[in-house]
């Protein structure tokens, strides 16, 4: 038995009522009546404390809830499980506060909803230490207003980094190597869609491009992948010198102004994809010369997916029978789209061949390649009194994909 209570029934047995009781198991049954009595009396105290801090715990909730719903139009269901993860110490009047702040730096409603749901210690957090510092960083840096909300929407986390040891940094990196401000804040802006953890992201970068450099590589191209590629840099270095040695493969000069691009499309991909486009060039009658013709001409038609590939291939070579010669010195046309562009024009240009409008069948190859309101005007509007069929033709091909007549 525990000492305290060996003195409780000492003391009972000091009683005059207890000596004249001669069966120990009544005092004993006095002591555990004395004993419930007092357990109970402390537990309804306890329990009167813990209820009022529970209400009140209950009552800021409810407060904190309403809150959400009305000033960015969170629904219940996110807003009361927001605030089920909010801290003891979270308020109404910091959330007021965070969240006024964001709107003042143009961030829609549907970009707070999106960025408390990731992160609702984001309204319990101190507004001029954390969160005001690392929004005016990307301001100066000339990421604001709706690019910086839809960063931040997109990736909330990039508000969780250490300004002095991350954000900072890495900012001072695109910098102090980009000078246009437009391009430091594009490519900031793909970089932190994508949240790096090492510590050590800004050597690792400084590293890679260090290893470019000393390939070849001109500054030139250093500055576009920073722009158009700027996670390339923060991968491991075995991994940036390999891509850079298979962009090189392909008949691209390290100091070439064009290698940015080839190095863009290799590191877009891992070997065996790439391998898998060249297999269905070769299997569609492409030689080695003619695939390394299209990807120096445009290497961007490699990003098309294996079926689109195929399916354009197709298109191309079976069904309008051109050879793999001509499709390698415009590789520009596979990239277009099928529905938007390739049918609606073929359509066109077959009804007017057909009418005997022009004295030579027209190329389609070059004709895909005019931009729209060009093609609009040269070969639809221009011959639709001779043949009245292609402008409806067109339209309803616009109208299926647009929803409009597009061009009227």
């Amino acid at each position: 038995m525990v000492p305290w209570k060996l003195g409780v029934m000492k003391l009972i047995l000091q009683l005059p009522a207890s000596r004249s009781l001669k069966k120990p198991i009544i005092i004993f049954a006095l002591y555990r009546c004395w004993q419930r009595s007092f357990s109970t009396s402390t537990i309804h105290e306890g329990d009167h404390s813990s209820s009022s801090a529970h209400r009140k715990k209950k009552n800021r909730s409810m407060e904190m809830m309403d809150y959400l719903v009305n000033s960015c139009g969170l629904p219940s269901e996110e807003a009361s499980d927001v605030c089920s993860k909010l801290s003891s110490f979270a308020n109404v009047r910091n959330a007021e506060k965070v969240i006024s702040f964001l709107k003042e730096s143009e961030f829609a409603d549907a970009e707070i909803r999106k960025t408390i749901n990731a992160c609702p210690h984001f309204l319990s957090s101190s507004l001029e230490k954390t969160l005001i510092p690392k929004i005016r960083a990307f301001q100066d840096s000339g990421l604001s207003g709706p690019h910086l909300a839809r960063l931040v929407a997109s990736n909330p986390l990039v508000l969780s980094m250490s300004l002095t040891k991350k954000i900072g940094p890495i900012i001072g990196f695109f910098t102090s190597f980009l000078r246009d401000k437009e391009d430091v804040a594009r490519g900031i802006r793909r970089f932190f869609s994508r949240f790096f953890s090492s510590h050590d992201i800004v050597r690792k970068m400084a590293i890679n491009l260090a290893a470019l450099r000393s390939r070849g590589v001109t500054d030139q191209s250093l500055a576009k992948l920073l722009v158009t590629r700027p996670t390339l840099f923060a991968l491991k270095l075995a991994s940036v010198v390999a891509m850079a040695d298979r962009a090189h493969e392909l008949v691209f000069d390290y100091s070439s102004t064009q290698f940015h691009r080839a190095l863009f499309v290799v590191s877009s991909m891992n070997k065996s994809i790439w391998d898998a486009k060249v297999d269905i060039l070769k299997s569609n009658g492409w030689n080695q010369d003619e695939i390394m013709l299209a990807l120096k001409k445009e290497p961007s038609f490699m990003k098309l997916s294996t079926s689109n590939l195929q399916e354009k291939l197709h298109f191309f070579m079976n069904v309008r029978k051109y050879k793999p010669s001509e499709l390698a010195m415009a590789p520009t046309i596979l990239m277009f789209s099928m529905e938007k562009r390739i049918i609606p024009r073929s359509t066109v240009i077959d009804m007017l061949n057909s009418a005997n409008i022009f004295k030579k069948n027209r190329n389609l190859l070059k004709v895909l390649q005019k931009k729209e309101k060009v093609f609009y005007e040269e070969y639809v509007l221009k011959y639709m009194d001779e043949c009245p069929d292609v402008l409806q033709a067109y339209r309803s091909h616009m109208k299926a994909i647009y929803g409009t007549e597009f061009l009227s």
